[in-house]
């Protein structure tokens, strides 16, 4: 983060050095300001180009519930927070990525009964769960499991099973809560007694991936094309027209990062968001926008003399 007022006065500083010590004229403010905007923008717009827009990219979290009449199917939101995608770059390259979420259902402590095939999400990885059976109203929280490590189970089968590993019984899903061989076990093990045996944890919450699915922008008329109703909406689609987010109303919340459009400045106490270490390059490039509008040449005089 740098102070405007720092890049202006170093400018300023520069071109009394380029004039030979004459005085800096004060109807030069505007273009002096005009040309630091203008470095700052064309500056962004290279490193962005370049595959480097990460360092001006800014992340918000969207929803996304505006009905537009003229699209039946998509719903909109205003990009207010950081202001419209930049303009001057492809969006495949200013937009740097975006996700929506499979659910936003969270599943929490809270005593709450969930139906078969519910689907929920973790705070703590994430993940998304889904219901195998009815969950009771109780907190369910920590009973969930990995189908990976479903591993087969009957009665006395002398498989040796180790903490973790998980079985069904009855469309019932049950954690090994302490390693042991499975025999002489009885054939519901939903009775097995634990001061007899290892006990067998049921679990409701069957892990099926990140919470996380990458949106793909797509060109407005694209989004809109009825024949291509369908294909858009499976691939999370999404697109920006000027400073509104247009997605599939089946949608409601997405996360992007981009490279917001440059805003002028003219406040010289305003804080600009840009890396100190590009500073120099700001300067020397509204120095080359100065130079025929000022008059003065970026040369040095060793130059001019040779």
């Amino acid at each position: 983060m740098v102070l405007f007022d720092d890049i202006h006065r170093n400018v300023v500083a520069k071109i009394g050095d380029k004039r030979g010590g004459l005085p800096f004229e004060p109807f030069w403010f505007t273009d002096v300001t005009k040309a630091i905007n203008q470095a700052i923008a064309k500056t962004r717009e290279g490193y962005t180009r370049n595959g480097r827009g990460d360092v001006f990219s800014k992340t918000a979290m969207l929803y996304v519930s505006l009905p537009d009449l003229a699209y039946p199917h998509l719903h909109y939101t205003n990009l207010t927070e950081f202001g419209p995608v930049m303009s001057t770059v492809d969006p495949a390259i200013s937009i740097l990525s975006s996700n929506v979420l499979n659910t936003d259902v969270e599943l929490t402590t809270d005593a709450v009964s969930y139906p078969k095939g519910a689907r929920v999400f973790r705070f703590d990885d994430n993940m998304v769960y889904e219901a195998v059976e009815l969950v009771p109203a109780e907190n369910t929280y920590d009973l969930v499991f990995d189908p990976n490590h479903v591993r087969t189970w009957y009665k006395n089968n002398g498989i040796k099973y180790k903490v973790g590993d998980v079985v069904s019984s009855e469309g019932s899903y049950y954690v090994c809560g302490q390693a042991h061989r499975n025999e002489d076990m009885p054939e519901d093990i939903t009775l097995v007694e634990l001061n007899s045996v290892p006990a067998w944890n049921k679990v409701y919450w069957k892990r099926v991936g990140d919470n996380n699915k990458t949106a793909v922008y797509f060109p407005f008329w694209q989004l809109t094309n009825l024949r291509l109703h369908k294909e858009p909406r499976q691939l999370c689609a999404f697109s920006i027209v000027r400073d509104k987010l247009y997605m599939p109303k089946e949608y409601n919340k997405i996360t992007i990062t981009y490279v917001p459009e440059w805003t002028y400045v003219s406040d010289l106490s305003a804080t600009i968001d840009l890396p100190y270490e590009l500073v120099p390059e700001v300067e020397t490039l509204a120095m080359q926008f100065l130079a025929p509008v000022i008059g003065f040449s970026m040369e040095s005089a060793d130059e001019q003399s040779g």
